[in-house]
């Protein structure tokens, strides 16, 4: 519901400046808080999710731009630091180059990284933006970066990877 409503940016910096955790989060807001007290955080959540649901199914084109905000920006995320933002994002580049040079081989590789990209994100199209929802998939976009760099020296050098690799 905090990701999914007529004050929601794609990202939770933006919501957390703008105020808009401490209007519904129960650890920042009182009357959420003593909601989950006397009801239950099962009922807390339950409610919010009913709030949100009928929020998006009466604001389609707004939740639309507020989800592909968060998809972008779970692919290639802001961070606090421009400097830090500039190499996740280059990495993030590196890594699908990688992955496009790893769909030219024959590597059972290439289908569980296909899994693990397709799978694991989607709930985050759903929720508020915050760039540590990406981490678990970071190593994926390191190794791919390596390979896409180690492709790229061996075809300089004139070696070229066998096929079934």
């Amino acid at each position: 519901m905090i990701s999914n409503n007529d004050l929601a940016d794609a990202e939770m910096y933006v919501n957390e400046a703008n105020g808009l955790l401490k209007l519904y989060h129960p650890f920042l807001n009182p009357a959420a808080r003593d909601y989950v007290k006397t009801q239950g955080e099962v009922a807390f959540h339950q409610e919010r999710l009913k709030e949100a649901k009928a929020w998006i199914v009466s604001h389609p084109r707004r939740f639309a731009e507020l989800t592909a905000g968060r998809f972008a920006l779970f692919w290639f995320p802001r961070m606090k630091r421009t400097p830090q933002t500039i190499v996740i994002r280059l990495e993030m580049l590196l890594g699908l180059t990688g992955y496009i040079l790893l769909l030219q081989t024959k590597s059972l590789a290439r289908w569980l990284v296909a899994a693990l990209w397709l799978g694991y994100p989607v709930v985050y199209y759903f929720v508020q933006a915050f760039p540590r929802y990406g981490y678990p998939m970071e190593w994926s976009f390191a190794l791919l970066s390596a390979f896409a760099v180690s492709t790229f020296f061996l075809k300089l050098s004139g070696n070229r990877l066998r096929s079934n690799e």
